[in-house]
């Protein structure tokens, strides 16, 4: 880092222009800086460090134990959530106005498995034109 011209010594006189203004040497950014860094401890650093290793560690478990893996085979019923009110998603052309009085749910049967989350499904007649190929 590059000094300031007032806080730099003078060849001449010896000392900083701030010093022989004001009588002490004014804290200068990165002097606060390396106070920040230096006379801590090793110790609290290191707690710090571990508090952050545990914190990671409880947020894998917790991640870990909501997201389980599901797989289905060929010929399995599933339910397809369908769209309520105005969201996007998979419809029925006769549901309700309201989103209180719409299906929720569609019972419909794995074909087979396309990719590691997609599975192509036989829908009913209502929703025969619709894209068969659903990623859970």
């Amino acid at each position: 880092m590059q000094a300031s011209l007032n806080s730099s010594p003078n060849a001449s006189t010896g000392t900083t222009p701030h010093r022989l203004m004001y009588g002490i040497d004014l804290r200068m950014p990165w002097n606060l800086l390396r106070q920040a860094f230096v006379g801590h401890p090793a110790s609290e650093r290191q707690d710090a460090d571990e508090c952050a290793k545990y914190a990671a560690m409880i947020m894998k478990k917790d991640y870990d134990n909501r997201h389980k893996p599901i797989f289905f085979s060929k010929g399995d019923i599933v339910y397809l959530k369908l769209a309520t009110g105005t969201d996007s998603g998979y419809v029925l052309p006769s549901r309700a106005v309201t989103k209180k009085m719409t299906q929720r749910y569609v019972k419909c049967k794995v074909l087979e498995r396309i990719g590691r989350l997609a599975y192509k499904l036989q829908f009913p007649k209502e929703l025969s034109k619709c894209h068969p190929v659903v990623s859970i």
